[in-house]
């Protein structure tokens, strides 16, 4: 992240916060299709657009758990809702690339270290 201006790293950060409220309200039960509008004759997933979701219920969670949530919840809404699929991802590919060009395999045997 340090390669990243500020304001490129509150983007990246905000947007993976936004997806990551996206994946944990889809595996609560929700349908894809209240979150990710189609668009007619669309084939192309990266055309597809997030739609904007109305603010989850919260009460059953504690008030750390309610706070995390809403974070996530205000970062789906400004940085997901109402753009592509494509454009959203986009925004931080770079970032996954660098990750991914800097990273060593845990599961890499070649070269065992000592234990």
């Amino acid at each position: 992240m340090a390669a990243h201006t500020p304001a490129g790293r509150r983007l990246i950060a905000e947007t993976l916060a936004g997806l990551r409220f996206a994946r944990n309200w889809i595996s609560r039960g929700a349908p894809l299709g209240e979150a990710i509008e189609t668009g007619a004759g669309t084939m192309r997933i990266t055309q597809w657009t997030w739609k904007p979701i109305p603010e989850p219920a919260q009460a059953w969670l504690p008030p750390r758990a309610q706070a995390w949530e809403l974070a996530r919840y205000r970062a789906y809404q400004a940085r997901l809702a109402g753009h592509a699929i494509g454009e959203t991802v986009g925004q931080f590919v770079p970032f996954l690339a660098l990750i991914g060009a800097n990273a060593t395999s845990a599961t890499d045997i070649s070269n065992p270290q000592p234990s």
